[in-house]
């Protein structure tokens, strides 16, 4: 049986029965106390209890590093761990309620500008990891913090779907480009083949991180093909291998052979040089990112179907593909 007892204005239930550990708890009035002692009981009486104490010795970095033993580890979910881990690693999963994963959310958005879709998944990723704790390390963790902070986030704008970017450049911004990363001054201190990569970019319709981990010996020449190793997926728990064809124009791009990979370049020196030339150029709200959805619009205006434009870009979701059937009628 339990007993209560008056702790200042507040109530406390003890619970001592055979084959299970002490459980104690605090409420603010007596009716609350006892409501919570009989269905303890009787969850202990049918072995359904759990001990929320084991929670208290075990920190999010513990779990992430559990994880790591006994999955494989994407990228996406790695990266996604280490920003979990720098701001929430220490914390117990005893003390992981929802205002912490919101206060997570808020400083993610705030301090590293991420969008309502990345913080949105950085939640998908901390659900997975708590679920990780009850499966594998039987733990009694549970889901409810992530899914009350991310109803807190999403009311604040912080955490959401992302927006469909329908984005592509004009004739006229890509002539702007080419000329100026053609140019003799450009070409004099350039250590990137920028327009070299932005044709590449549209020919293949392949993201910038694929373009530059491509090595030569995924490069079959005589059929025309690459594979696009570990390439993202959500879905994916372990590496993701992809055999691509590569149409003659962007076959007749790749450059001499001379290094480990076809394109040796930091993305991010990359992503860098197109943002400040589009600066310079005037050209306004265009990201390299966006010549993946130009190259994905071209293959279908080629007269390229779902399934065979799904092979160039790796959609395993066809529906996904249908935002780049924008054709106009006179197409």
């Amino acid at each position: 049986m339990a007993t209560f007892r008056r702790r200042g204005k507040r109530w406390q239930a003890i619970i001592r029965k055979s084959g299970h550990p002490a459980a104690v708890k605090t409420f603010p009035n007596k009716a609350q106390a006892e409501r919570w002692a009989r269905i303890t009981e009787s969850d202990m009486d049918r072995q359904d209890w759990e001990d929320p104490t084991l929670l208290k010795d075990r920190t999010l970095d513990d779990v992430i590093a559990a994880i790591g033993e006994q999955k494989t580890v994407t990228r996406a979910m790695q990266t996604a761990y280490n920003n979990l881990s720098a701001d929430l690693g220490a914390v117990t999963l005893s003390r992981l309620n929802a205002a912490e994963i919101a206060a997570f959310g808020r400083l993610r958005s705030k301090r590293d500008e991420a969008k309502p879709a990345t913080v949105m998944l950085d939640l998908s990723y901390l659900q997975g990891l708590i679920k990780f704790t009850r499966t594998h390390m039987r733990l009694p963790a549970s889901t409810d913090a992530v899914t009350n902070a991310r109803a807190i986030l999403a009311s604040e704008s912080i955490a959401g779907k992302s927006k469909e970017r329908n984005r592509r450049p004009t004739d006229d911004e890509l002539h702007k480009l080419e000329a100026y990363w053609k140019s003799p001054k450009y070409l004099r201190q350039a250590t990137v083949p920028m327009w070299t990569l932005t044709e590449f970019a549209m020919a293949t319709a392949m993201r910038l991180g694929e373009i530059v981990r491509i090595q030569w010996k995924d490069l079959d020449r005589k059929h025309k093909t690459v594979i696009i190793r570990d390439r993202l997926h959500p879905s994916d728990k372990a590496g993701n291998n992809m055999e691509v064809p590569l149409l003659p124009v962007a076959y007749f791009l790749l450059p001499d052979e001379s290094d480990v990979r076809i394109f040796p370049y930091n993305p991010r020196t990359v992503s860098t040089a197109f943002t400040r030339a589009c600066l310079r150029l005037g050209i306004k709200d265009l990201r390299f990112h966006d010549l993946r959805h130009e190259g994905t619009s071209r293959l279908f205006e080629a007269g390229y179907q779902i399934p065979e434009v799904a092979i160039f870009t790796g959609h395993r979701d066809w529906g996904m593909l249908r935002r780049y059937t924008n054709l106009k009628a006179r197409d």
